[in-house]
């Protein structure tokens, strides 16, 4: 019976041990994929901004991911070839919102495969609309992952926004032009005090049950002032203690109440409000919040 007993806790102490080495392991997983998101510094001169970033289990599925590429490079070369016509190349942002399948480990990896990708779109073909941009990814995707050969369900849904500066009567404003892959986006203009909900398109990125569905791009023009939110459903999938989720009426009810303060207080106030939910309940997937207010 002893040696039973002294076996049993040997085994305790293994099992233990690489527990904690996986652990570890992954939490330095963690600092890698943090390192392809976006830096403040690369968002605070174009956007006042908040940025939620909650991954279910340690790494996530979900990114974020920002591309001025254009902007960069006026700064390194006195000129570069304008990818199209009429184009600014200094004025000119991308920003996505990504929810890859899955969470955790799986997640993470389809979390970097994203970021390479877009960057390789944007950045390197010079791939400037939107709903092609979306296109490419799902060619690329279906590409990495050998779609031909294997048969698995891996995709992402993703919102993703092309921001153009342009000055309109002395007045400077934001051209946006979205598009979504199954994700949709919500913008409030500050004059009017309206909130508008855009939704995406139907087809996702990477598994595509019904091939005739297409993207399509939304534009409409933002100024000083406006804000513009983009998220994962992480958020509203929420679910309390007694198993009711969040909701979207719920996060447009804080919004409404909360949009004339700071932008960096209504991502506190979201957060807050998220820990209020969960009380003692346990999130159900990765969370990505982000909020950008046009300076």
């Amino acid at each position: 019976i002893d040696t039973d007993i002294t076996q049993q806790k040997n085994y305790e102490k293994q099992i233990l041990a690489q527990n904690d080495q996986i652990t570890s392991s992954i939490k330095y997983a963690l600092k890698i994929q943090k390192s392809i998101l976006p830096s403040e510094e690369e968002i605070q001169p174009i956007f006042d901004n908040f940025i939620i970033y909650k991954p279910k289990d340690i790494v996530s599925g979900d990114f974020y991911w920002i591309s001025n590429v254009f902007r960069m490079e006026r700064k390194r070369l006195r000129r570069v070839p304008n990818p199209e016509e009429g184009l600014k190349v200094d004025d000119i942002t991308f920003f996505a919102v990504v929810d890859c399948t899955g969470h955790g480990v799986p997640g993470a990896f389809m979390s970097l495969i994203g970021s390479r990708l877009l960057g390789e779109i944007v950045n390197e073909m010079r791939i400037v609309k939107p709903k092609d941009i979306l296109y490419h990814l799902d060619f690329k995707l279906s590409r990495v992952l050998k779609r031909s050969q294997n048969r698995n369900y891996d995709g992402m849904v993703v919102s993703i926004c092309k921001f153009e500066k342009v000055k309109e009567e002395g007045i400077e404003k934001m051209n946006v032009t979205f598009a979504g892959a199954k994700q949709h986006l919500t913008y409030h203009l500050h004059k009017t005090n309206e909130f508008i909900k855009l939704r995406g398109s139907a087809r996702q990125i990477g598994f595509v049950v019904n091939p005739a569905l297409e993207f399509y791009e939304k534009e409409f023009t933002l100024q000083s002032g406006d804000t513009i939110f983009m998220y994962t459903d992480g958020f509203k999938d929420l679910n309390n203690p007694e198993r009711k989720s969040f909701g979207y009426s719920h996060i447009t009810r804080i919004l409404k109440n909360n949009i004339s303060k700071p932008i960096n207080e209504i991502g506190k106030t979201l957060e807050n409000e998220m820990e209020k939910w969960l009380a003692t309940g346990k999130q159900r997937d990765d969370v990505t919040f982000v909020g950008l207010r046009i300076k």
